[in-house]
């Protein structure tokens, strides 16, 4: 899924192969991640240092981007 600024995911499965799916920010399960920023066209989990804590290179078809998230403490 391509999240957008200020969306909640929650991240499951293997780190080689992570599942992103939508969630409420006030959800109470593990996991749960506050997008910071979206870095488009690029795999560089880089362009997260200094923004957020967690950076995830994401594809959808042929876009592909860079979520920049901080854990949500629920």
């Amino acid at each position: 899924m391509h999240a957008e600024a200020g969306d909640c995911v929650v991240v499951t499965g293997p780190e080689n192969a992570p599942k992103v799916e939508s969630a409420a920010c006030t959800e109470k399960v593990a996991d749960l991640y506050k997008v910071v920023k979206v870095v488009d066209n690029t795999f560089d989990l880089d362009k997260c240092e200094g923004v957020a804590e967690v950076a995830l290179a994401q594809q959808l078809e042929t876009d592909k981007f860079v979520l920049c998230m901080e854990p949500v403490k629920n």
